[in-house]
C-alpha cells in the first residue's frame, strides 16, 4: 500500500485522492482522476479547468480560422 522509495513515502493504494503535487507555479499537471488541478498558485475542480481550456482553445482556434493565420504564415515563410 504504501512504497517507501529513499527519502520519501509513496501512497500506491487509492491514489484518486490525493491532491497533485506541482513542480512549479504554471504546474498544471496532476495524476489520472485528480480531484484538483493546481495553476498559477490556486487549486481549482479538475472538471470545471478542462472544460476551461477547452473553450480557450476553441477560441483560439476559431480566431485563427477567421484571420486566416495559417495562409499568412505558410506564405509569410515562402518569401
Amino acid at each position: 500500500r504504501i512504497l517507501n522509495t529513499g527519502d520519501e513515502l509513496v501512497r500506491k493504494i487509492y491514489p484518486i485522492y490525493m491532491n497533485p503535487l506541482p513542480s512549479g507555479f504554471l504546474d498544471f499537471r496532476a495524476h489520472f482522476y485528480a480531484p484538483k488541478k493546481h495553476f498559477a498558485g490556486s487549486y481549482f475542480d479538475t472538471l470545471y479547468f478542462n472544460i476551461t481550456i477547452i473553450w480557450l482553445m476553441s477560441i483560439a482556434l476559431t480566431l485563427t480560422l477567421y484571420f486566416d493565420v495559417m495562409r499568412k504564415l505558410v506564405t509569410g515563410f515562402g518569401k
